[in-house]
């Protein structure tokens, strides 16, 4: 996704408010994840490269199963395109099956 030409500056200015408010979310739950993981003292800024990857992953997953409960658990809060991100459960569940479909009919696609 690209940032948008914007039509007027007012767009601009919503543009960069929600990013805004979605990058203060993500920083105090990054933040959050490490002080969970590492304890309250650790400090964010001796976190090697590697771990911040992870703690990055961690918190980005953990943001995706909440929303998703919580639009479960709230069916009025949930999208038309909610169903279209996948979680690692449900890659590979789509992934078996499509082995098992390719295995079954192994021989008998004539293409």
């Amino acid at each position: 996704m690209n940032i948008p030409n914007f039509k007027t500056e007012d767009d601009r200015r919503e543009y960069f408010a929600i990013y805004n408010r979605h990058l203060d979310m993500y920083a105090r739950l990054f933040e959050n994840t490490i002080k969970r993981l590492f304890g309250p003292d650790y400090k964010a800024d001796t976190v090697t490269a590697p771990s911040l990857e992870t703690v990055d992953s961690i918190t980005r997953s953990l943001m995706y199963d909440v929303e998703r409960k919580f639009c479960e658990d709230k069916p009025d809060y949930k999208a038309e395109n909610d169903d279209i991100f996948l979680s690692t459960f449900n890659v590979e569940k789509i992934v078996k099956q499509v082995m098992e479909d390719l295995n079954s009919d192994s021989g008998s696609n004539p293409a």
